[in-house]
């Protein structure tokens, strides 16, 4: 961690309990997420692969004290879902919380970059399309979920990405996904 960047985390928060308890969810939300991935894709059986709280708190610490210097030095309140998504992700990808013990095949190796993607690219379609939505797309739309998600995943991967690089890119998916796929219904 860079000292001159951060203070300690201990600091930034002390004082405030509900961003320390939003800290907590966050946690409590990306490892649950991260564990739902990881059991539906069979690595947690498959391989060993275990989750690194300390790294993935880490990495939710990263992400709020980037989110609160970037609302304090553009004077925003409530910064747009891209962007938290992006800094979430950057963050995400960087610490690489989930850890492969022994030897595992190349796929295994961007398990973090992999993990990312699924969640970038399913977490706003499931807010546009309503959860469970998979199984009223077209073989073709599913094509092009799982395209997406493999194209995020390479970004993340082989690409140079800032966490306002990965914000502005998850905006245009967004942006796309929602004048490609048809919005569920409002009275759902």
């Amino acid at each position: 961690m860079d000292a001159e960047r951060y203070k300690s985390y201990d600091e930034l928060w002390k004082d405030d309990s509900k961003k320390q308890e939003e800290i907590e969810q966050t946690f409590n939300h990306w490892r649950n997420e991260t564990i739902a991935i990881l059991t539906y894709r069979k690595l947690l059986e498959n391989e060993n692969f275990i989750i690194n709280d300390e790294l993935l708190l880490q990495a939710v610490l990263d992400y709020y004290s980037a989110l609160d210097e970037t609302k304090k030095s553009h004077n925003i309140v409530f910064p747009n879902e891209s962007k938290k998504w992006g800094y979430g992700m950057y963050w995400y990808v960087q610490r690489k919380p989930i850890q492969l013990l022994g030897l595992g095949n190349q796929e295994s190796l961007n398990v973090n970059e992999e993990v990312a993607a699924i969640i970038v690219v399913l977490k706003p379609l499931n807010k546009l399309l309503g959860i469970g939505f998979q199984a009223a797309l077209s073989d073709e739309k599913r094509k092009l979920i799982k395209d997406l998600i493999n194209e995020v995943e390479l970004t993340f991967t082989y690409r140079t990405c800032t966490a306002k690089s990965m914000a502005l890119m998850i905006q245009g998916m967004y942006t796309g996904l929602s004048l490609t796929l048809p919005a569920k219904d409002k009275d759902d």
